[in-house]
């Protein structure tokens, strides 16, 4: 046998004896895939969802003898039920970022000598979280209760609307009726409005209790505490002889109560 074919021999033989190895090596040491991005940041760490909530103020009446701004002494919640985006992000199994937009306040002004509504005020906010949580497990694989508090900053946004009456000047809503036939033509030159100074952001506290539902469904409820700073106003009144201002300040510290229904990924 030439030389050649002997080296083509021993060649062969060393590359079978380096197959079976390689075989018997993958059998002795499990091989890993790589988690996907999905698998690592996604899966059961994201909850979207719809929430609905309602809202009070905290403060209602003036301090016996005082008012608000003019004759504004106190105020009265307008019953609404709000609902906007709920998300949550699971950092790990103890620490969540939280956003939601479902937060709405209304109130209107009273007068305190006829009983009748100035204008109201409506505040929206957009609510920013980190949340505390301890999930409590019922089984390997399930996250099944989990309360939570936490804390964050909201953004706010306000609005005054006039009641009609009050705004074109007349003395009460009644001989607005009466005199004015619905007319929006200001009272013998007489006409009323206000300014805001709106507040941007305020502190908001929160604890919740949610409840995973299905494997990828959770309800989640909650009670709010907004700390907001009061809200300054400024009262214009105009007059055939020229504008009256007078300055004053409505406190709005709210609460809120909600749920929200969220789908797991």
């Amino acid at each position: 046998m030439s030389i050649s074919v002997k080296m083509i021999a021993l060649v062969g033989s060393l590359l079978a004896v380096a197959a079976g190895a390689a075989t018997e090596q993958s059998a002795i040491w499990p091989t890993f895939e790589a988690e996907s991005f999905y698998d690592s940041y996604i899966r059961g760490r994201l909850h979207v969802g719809v929430s609905m909530t309602s809202s009070s103020a905290k403060t209602t009446t003036a301090p016996a003898d005082t008012f608000f701004l003019g004759n504004l002494n106190h105020m009265k919640p307008e019953e609404r039920n709000e609902k906007g985006l709920n998300l949550q992000y699971d950092i790990n199994d103890y620490i969540a970022l939280s956003f939601a937009n479902d937060t709405h306040l209304g109130v209107s002004l009273w007068n305190h000598y006829d009983e009748s509504t100035d204008g109201s005020i409506e505040i929206d906010g957009m609510l920013f979280q980190v949340l505390l949580q301890y999930p409590f497990r019922f089984s390997d694989n399930a996250r099944a209760l989990t309360p939570y508090v936490g804390c964050g900053l909201m953004k706010l946004s306000t609005k005054w609307t006039d009641a009609s009456w009050w705004h074109y000047g007349w003395s009460s809503p009644s001989d607005y009726k009466r005199y004015g036939d619905g007319s929006e033509d200001p009272h013998d030159g007489y006409s009323r409005w206000m300014i805001l100074e709106e507040p941007s952001w305020a502190y908001a506290f929160s604890i919740g209790l949610s409840f995973q539902v299905l494997a990828h469904l959770d309800l989640d409820f909650f009670y709010r505490r907004v700390a907001v700073d009061d809200i300054d106003a400024t009262f214009h009144i105009r007059h055939p002889t020229g504008i009256i201002l007078r300055e004053g300040s409505f406190p709005v510290d709210f609460s809120t109560l909600g749920f929200a229904l969220r789908f797991v990924f």
